[in-house]
């Protein structure tokens, strides 16, 4: 398979670079993103691998979703599957306990979990509940207790994770969130426009954004010249070996090769 050359490569090795996003650089490709999985979602296909090693920057500084090695396709909006896959610290809830005999699997909204997923990463820097440690990892996800560092947008906060409000001397649960524990509550569940409508992305033209016409975080012009500056960009070996990417939100000695995946 054969697809467009992206000069800027993934949105993992420009984590790597700057640690972390600025929120408006983390809400235009988390919005195009959005649009993507909603193209997906239409024509029944589940993403199933959402992370930012699988998002390519083309030449125009727009974002590609690339891999479809986990995808499934034939899945309607209320068809599960119970295959146990995905990359670890982004595997939703309800994908973990696809394990379990009494299952009912998932479905759709396993991509928007993954949504929510990137974006803490994006203006993180981690990935939410992240542990080196497979058991801790996936009861950290389980739990859904959720840690922000100070300067998160409270819109950014709201988007991301399970809310709680105190009102006098009861807590109340506002879910909806993209991090929802329970997936038939989480946001976009039964339509994407509770995403896009979110305050998050406040005064975002959806139709602009579909039409391309919003400037990238980094333009063609940009993009050409850093590449003509760096000696490195012209080289095009693989680098996704190299010592620097070696613990960068890897997981040793895990894999899931050995896996069969419907």
């Amino acid at each position: 398979m054969v697809i467009d050359y992206c000069p800027r490569g993934d949105l993992s090795s420009e984590l790597l670079k700057i640690s972390q996003f600025g929120e408006d650089v983390a809400r235009f490709y988390v919005a195009e993103l959005v649009l993507a999985i909603e193209y997906l979602h239409k024509k029944n296909i589940i993403y199933r691998d959402l992370k930012p090693e699988n998002i390519l920057i083309d030449v125009y500084g727009h974002m590609k979703l690339a891999d479809f090695g986990l995808s499934k396709d034939g899945m309607g909006d209320n068809d599960k599957t119970k295959s146990f896959c995905g990359s670890p610290a982004y595997l939703s809830p309800e994908v973990l306990m696809s394990k379990n005999k009494n299952s009912k699997g998932y479905g759709k909204e396993a991509d928007l979990y993954g949504i929510g997923a990137v974006l803490y990463e994006f203006i993180v820097g981690s990935p939410p509940y992240f542990s080196p440690e497979i058991p801790e990892l996936f009861k950290k996800i389980k739990e859904g207790k959720l840690e922000f560092p100070k300067g998160v947008t409270p819109e950014a906060k709201d988007l991301i994770k399970v809310h709680y409000k105190l009102n006098g001397c009861i807590l109340t649960i506002n879910k909806k969130r993209l991090l929802d524990q329970n997936p038939e509550t989480r946001i976009g569940a039964k339509n994407k426009d509770e995403i896009k409508t979110h305050p998050f992305f406040k005064g975002m033209d959806w139709d602009k954004l579909y039409r391309r016409e919003y400037d990238p975080p980094m333009d063609e012009y940009e993009l050409t010249e850093a590449m003509l500056k760096s000696d490195k960009s012209l080289n095009f070996e693989d680098v996704d070996y190299e010592e620097k990417n070696i613990n960068h939100n890897r997981v040793p000695d895990y894999s899931f090769a050995k896996i069969a995946v419907d």
